[in-house]
């Protein structure tokens, strides 16, 4: 069936204009197009339709059945499928059930466009299309600003939606919904109502029935005030975060993909919205890798977190926040930011050895322990990642384990040393201290492997060599 809407339409020349403007629609692009059968979306896939031709574009259509209103529900899904069919669009769908999907602290609207996002994003990849179109609107935008408002957001939060963000593509956002509502009435296009959208129990409808008349009562211009006030924290947040690129040189190490570190003694002199947004990017750059490996959306940072932990410089050797995705802490002069781990809860480890064992493969750490027995006088130099026992000292099994809290060695011209003391002098991570091997002689400490965090090795003033050593047990970790 032929489209007869024109270009010349001013509804579409004003999508048009915008799209241009904002770079939304190139030569070739293939297009997913978000239709669930309401108003909004239908007036998208006609803007879409009349600029096939122009831009050369590849169309397809995607419709997610989410279950929530039965009959109604496929009732809808039968009308978009019909739609394409009218047009020869490609169409891909999907029925599902939102309670099924849903996670725990989601409500049904939270969950339904998850999921309905999820679904958009994998139809895109799978037949290979390079942009999302979906139909939001300029009152949408300004429902979510209220929105965040009201729950609570920071300046990127306050922007409300944006134009276009991975991959996706919003052309609807210059027009209001009255528009919309006109231009289907104007080329007679027919639509599907979802009743749901007017039940208030919902907190966008309880905004958009409810707050928004008694706002518009107030001042009857409040979109065109509010969107300049976003407009106006847009363009100084976008002029500070460039101000941070210079701020963060030199004070943030990439040690590797899911851990950043942040030097303390500079990062507390700067001004707290600078400290603030160097903390956000950190997050959201650890966030990027964890989305790898299968987180689906930010990480979120409350705020009273972030103004806690850039408000004074914290206690050395402290965790100041942790959730199952990122641990940030305090060691010594330095913030450290990175993902977190399951090792860190649970790395207590215990393995005997008996006299007959040559080696042994601690699992936790990756690590292997030899044990080779040798004359005194065939000893060379001590070497660093070796500890040194008087065989005739030594009794069997030994014990090699993780640290203990209490655990304590006595070392020569010291006296007994609490071995936590010697980690922190020593400046070991807190998360790193319980990977550290520790090998027992009876029920006595006899050394510490200070080598598997690059200093010496300590052995147990009663296990040492001396002068009337024989053979000597020599403990190597590799």
């Amino acid at each position: 069936m032929e489209n007869n809407i024109t270009l010349k339409d001013s509804f579409i020349e004003k999508i048009d204009n915008y799209s241009l403007k904002h770079k939304l629609i190139s030569l070739n692009d293939k297009i997913l197009c978000a239709v669930s059968g309401g108003p909004d979306s239908v007036a998208l896939f006609y803007v879409m339709l009349t600029l096939m031709e122009r831009y050369k574009i590849e169309l397809s259509v995607a419709h997610l059945e989410h279950g929530i209103r039965d009959k109604e529900s496929l009732r809808d899904q039968e009308f978009v499928k019909s739609l394409c069919k009218r047009f020869d669009i490609p169409f891909y769908t999907k029925n599902v059930r939102i309670s099924d999907f849903k996670k725990s602290r989601e409500s049904i609207e939270e969950g339904a466009r998850r999921i309905r996002l999820d679904f958009l994003k994998d139809t895109c990849e799978k037949i290979k299309y390079n942009k999302i179109a979906t139909g939001h609107t300029f009152d949408d935008h300004i429902e979510t600003v209220i929105f965040r408002l009201i729950n609570g957001t920071g300046q990127k939060g306050i922007r409300g939606i944006r134009v276009s963000s991975d991959g996706i593509i919003r052309p609807l956002l210059c027009v209001t919904k009255r528009e919309i509502l006109d231009f289907l009435e104007r080329h007679s296009i027919s639509y599907m109502e979802d009743l749901t959208n007017y039940d208030v129990h919902y907190t966008r409808n309880r905004i958009r029935y409810r707050v928004i008349p008694e706002i518009k009562e107030i001042n009857a211009r409040y979109r065109e005030h509010i969107n300049n006030f976003v407009k106006l924290i847009s363009e100084d947040d976008t002029f500070i975060e460039q101000l941070v690129d210079d701020y963060m040189n030199g004070i943030v190490r990439k040690i590797s993909n899911s851990e950043l570190r942040i030097l303390s003694e500079k990062f507390y002199n700067f001004p707290p919205p600078i400290k603030k947004r160097i903390i956000l990017r950190a997050v959201n750059n650890i966030g990027d890798f964890i989305r790898k490996f299968g987180l689906k959306n930010s990480i979120y940072l409350p705020y009273n977190v972030i103004n806690s932990i850039t408000e004074k410089k914290p206690q050395s050797n402290k965790i100041l926040y942790k959730d199952k995705y990122l641990v940030i802490s305090s060691e010594y002069e330095e913030l450290v930011i990175k993902k977190s781990v399951v090792e860190d809860i649970n790395t207590e480890y215990l393995y005997t050895v008996k006299e007959d064992v040559s080696e042994v493969y601690i699992q936790e750490i990756g690590r292997k322990i030899s044990f080779t027995i040798i004359d005194k006088g065939k000893l060379g130099r001590f070497e660093a990642d070796k500890l040194y026992f008087d065989l005739d000292k030594v009794v069997y099994p030994l014990i090699v384990r993780s640290r203990r809290p209490g655990d304590k060695i006595n070392l020569p011209n010291l006296g007994t040393k609490k071995i936590k003391s010697i980690f922190i002098n020593d400046k070991v991570k807190p998360l790193e201290r319980i990977l550290i091997p520790i090998i027992l002689i009876g029920d006595k400490i006899a050394g510490i492997f200070c080598s598997y965090y690059g200093k010496k090795n300590r052995v147990g003033r009663e296990f040492m060599i001396d002068e009337n050593t024989k053979r000597v047990l020599v403990c190597c970790i590799e």
